[in-house]
């Protein structure tokens, strides 16, 4: 059985190093952060190095029966989105990056309501009380759908990053956020219609290629998203 990376000596992943910067931001701005479906990752080590030394803890159902050094157990939980396995108001922080489009599509409302539920309110730092879920494959389409549930900017948003910020070797995979603020004004009848448009909208999840599109990308034919 192979470790999963938890040790300095470990390697950083591309996805480790494309989340790194896509959050990083945000993570600087708070003192604990929850990753969902952080998979195989050296994540947790990578920001705690940061300034301000934020706890970080990955949670992914891939870590039951893992093998971790004693100091670093605590930082991978086994667990699924649908029922994270910790008290309400935990964290500072929590983050989804590349884990909410490999979720069957009627889970994903239980999933973000579960991120909420373990999220601190908004308040004592500019970051606190954030929901980021990466990536939104179609940010035009969820704007729209946030705007005419009444919820963009007030407690909602697509974050559509600046590629050019990015060092080059990571823009091609550089998509946009959805960015939820747990604030005063997401009450339950608010969560319900943000629930709602996250479950009808499909720009979180990625629009299957035909068989032809796959064909003509392994002859060499135009790059395709």
């Amino acid at each position: 059985m192979s470790e999963l990376a938890y040790d300095p000596n470990t390697p950083r992943t591309y996805h480790d190093a494309l989340t790194a910067a896509m959050f990083a931001e945000q993570i600087r701005g708070t003192k604990t952060v929850l990753s969902i479906a952080a998979g195989r990752t050296a994540l947790a080590f990578d920001l705690c190095r940061m300034d301000n030394r934020p706890l970080v803890i990955s949670l992914d159902p891939m870590y039951k029966n893992q093998p971790f050094s004693r100091r670093w157990e605590d930082r991978y939980v086994a667990g699924l989105a649908q029922t994270i396995p910790f008290v309400d108001e935990s964290f500072d922080l929590t983050i989804c990056h590349f884990g909410v489009q490999h979720m069957p599509p009627k889970t994903v409302p239980a999933a973000v309501r579960e991120m909420l539920r373990v999220t601190k309110r908004a308040g004592f730092g500019p970051y606190r009380g954030n929901i980021m879920i990466n990536p939104v494959f179609n940010g035009e389409v969820l704007e729209q759908e946030l705007m005419a549930a009444g919820l963009s900017g007030s407690v909602a948003a697509v974050d559509w990053h600046d590629r050019e910020a990015f060092p080059l070797v990571l823009r091609k995979d550089v998509f946009p956020s959805l960015a939820i603020l747990k604030n005063d004004s997401l009450d339950d009848d608010v969560q319900d219609r943000l629930l709602q448009v996250i479950a009808d909208t499909t720009a979180l999840r990625r629009k299957r290629k035909s068989l032809g599109e796959r064909i003509s990308r392994l002859k060499g034919g135009t790059s395709y998203r």
